[in-house]
């Protein structure tokens, strides 16, 4: 609301007029897309460097990969990986001895001494002792030998070579099962006798029966012979085969596949499927009917 000056000619008083406000009841629902409804003063200054960076930027974009100017098409590496170029330790270091095997203790054996090959332009220097122990020793291990084991861990230790493997299975031991079993009975104690507190007068099996027997001295001391249960008598018993395979429910029924028609030939009413002349004679459609069956076709009742 804003206030306007008074009316002119004569005297008059300033009057309040309403202006428009978006958003409000007298406005319009929906704008054109092209409609602007803030003055382009009130957007702050970043917000619209902002949003020209971004069309600069989606310009560039669209000219294609590797064309705008702040592209970096270079290659380098800024921090080179380091390459060994000599071994380590040349006494163990063998190519492809082993799968390397982390939890290795030991190093493995030296390298052996090289052989050489004497020839005409080479004389051999080796001890033949020494010679002999190295070919030995290389028949013996064949990793000494230079055949590699690509698909061989390292050994953790040599000493665990013929020991026996770790046993990784969770069978109990006796000690275990005897844990167990008085866990479970102490246990199933403590629970009695929490759920026995709660009960109203009752008495243990044990109790009754001791109560029981306790009776029955009673009445023999007394000359009373009491009355045993005998269980069921003869005539309680059933005379026929509890066990015996109940007799089948059953039945079976015809239909005819043809019709009952007139035969010219034959001069006579007859079935066309079976040729009989019997208008209730079994058809030769036979289907068998078990009441007791399982019904997997209807549904369930509840």
């Amino acid at each position: 609301m804003r206030a306007a000056t008074a009316p002119p000619g004569g005297a008059g008083h300033p009057y309040l007029k309403a202006s428009f406000q978006i958003g409000s009841v007298k406005g319009p629902t929906s704008y054109d897309q092209t409609t602007v409804v803030f003055h382009p003063d009130d957007i702050p200054a970043a917000k619209v460097q902002n949003k020209k960076d971004v069309k600069a930027w989606k310009k560039e974009r669209s000219k294609g990969l590797g064309t705008s100017a702040r592209w970096d098409m270079t290659v380098e590496n800024p921090d080179p990986i380091p390459q060994r170029r000599i071994r380590t330790c040349a006494e163990h270091d063998r190519p492809n001895m082993y799968q390397y095997n982390y939890r290795a203790e030991v190093l493995p054996t030296k390298n052996l001494a090289h052989v050489p090959r004497p020839h005409k332009f080479k004389i051999d220097m080796m001890d033949p002792a020494t010679r002999n122990t190295i070919t030995m020793r290389m028949a013996a291990d064949p990793v000494l030998a230079g055949t590699a084991k690509r698909t061989e861990e390292m050994c953790v230790n040599p000493k665990l070579a013929d020991k026996l493997s770790w046993n990784q299975s969770t069978e109990f031991t006796k000690k275990e099962y005897k844990q167990r079993w008085d866990r479970s009975e102490d246990a199933r104690t403590q629970n009695s006798v929490k759920k026995n507190t709660k009960l109203k007068r009752y008495v243990s099996p044990e109790a009754r029966e001791a109560a029981r027997r306790a009776e029955l001295r009673r009445l023999k001391e007394s000359g009373v012979v009491p009355a045993y249960n005998t269980g069921p008598t003869a005539d309680d018993i059933p005379r026929y085969n509890r066990l015996a395979k109940e007799p089948s429910v059953k039945t079976k029924s015809s239909k005819h596949s043809g019709a009952w028609e007139f035969n010219k030939l034959e001069d006579q009413w007859m079935w066309s499927d079976t040729a009989s002349f019997e208008k209730s004679s079994p058809g030769d459609m036979v289907k068998i009917h078990n009441p007791c069956a399982f019904n997997f076709a209807s549904p369930t009742s509840v």
